[in-house]
């Protein structure tokens, strides 16, 4: 595994890679075919398992071959609970466009609070909270 610095540093960097690589967002139709998706591919496998180890959510697959350039590497995360804690973490460094992709996932949490394993009284609205710790 990719060696882990110190907690401010690394979220600073996999926000910043997650700004440039990364996709979020909830997909599908209709209610019970939604999906809440984080994802991150890159063709530097070692920088996905590092940012996989700092989200310390989600999987890493691969190496994808698709005929041309470098095989790639993808981290995703799926649980919804799991990128809502993620995405707090990295909201204070997110850009307009991914709090924009951030938006539905943060919803579909406290949308679904009951089901998120009692953590419904630690949920958490952007723009209260905006960079608390």
């Amino acid at each position: 595994m990719p060696p882990v610095g110190t907690p401010r540093i690394d979220i600073a960097w996999a926000t910043g890679l997650f700004e440039g690589e990364g996709t979020m967002g909830v997909f599908g139709n209709g209610a019970k075919s939604k999906v809440t998706s984080m994802a991150l591919i890159m063709s530097d496998e070692q920088t996905v398992r590092r940012f996989a180890a700092i989200a310390g959510i989600g999987s890493v697959y691969g190496p994808f071959n698709y005929g041309r350039g470098k095989p790639l590497w993808r981290w995703r995360a799926n649980r919804t609970y799991d990128c809502h804690r993620l995405i707090r973490r990295m909201w204070p460094l997110l850009g307009d466009r991914r709090r924009e992709q951030a938006r539905p996932i943060i919803e579909r949490a406290l949308a679904r609070g009951a089901k998120l394993q009692g953590r419904q009284s630690r949920a958490w609205v952007p723009d209260v909270f905006d960079g608390v710790e």
